[in-house]
């Protein structure tokens, strides 16, 4: 009996192809996972803008539902270029009068 006939086990050249792939795989997934991260960071900083948009709304329609008054000062038959609200609400806010000026976005 021949003792290298009886021995089992990988070559080397096996090992260094089955590295090879592995490594292939591997970094397909890393380049999938680094581009799901970036969407998903991107998708949390746009759901905050959302979020800070959405209360200054609700913001500006609780002000206007409980206002005294409003008043748009026109000038000159121009555009309008301050919006002011009068609160009449005591809701733990800066009550008082509020001033919105369009900042041409």
């Amino acid at each position: 009996m021949n003792p290298l006939k009886n021995k089992t086990g990988f070559t080397l050249f096996e090992v260094i192809v089955a590295v090879t792939i592995l490594g292939i795989i591997m970094i397909s997934f890393q380049q999938v996972l680094g581009q799901s991260l970036s969407t998903h960071k991107d998708t949390q900083e746009k759901l905050e803008q959302i979020s800070h948009a959405r209360f200054a709304m609700d913001r500006i329609a609780f002000l206007i539902k409980q206002t005294g008054y409003i008043e748009i000062p026109v000038q000159g038959g121009g555009p309008i270029e301050t919006l002011i609200i009068e609160e009449r609400s005591m809701d733990a806010y800066n009550n008082g009068t509020q001033a919105f000026v369009p900042d041409g976005v």
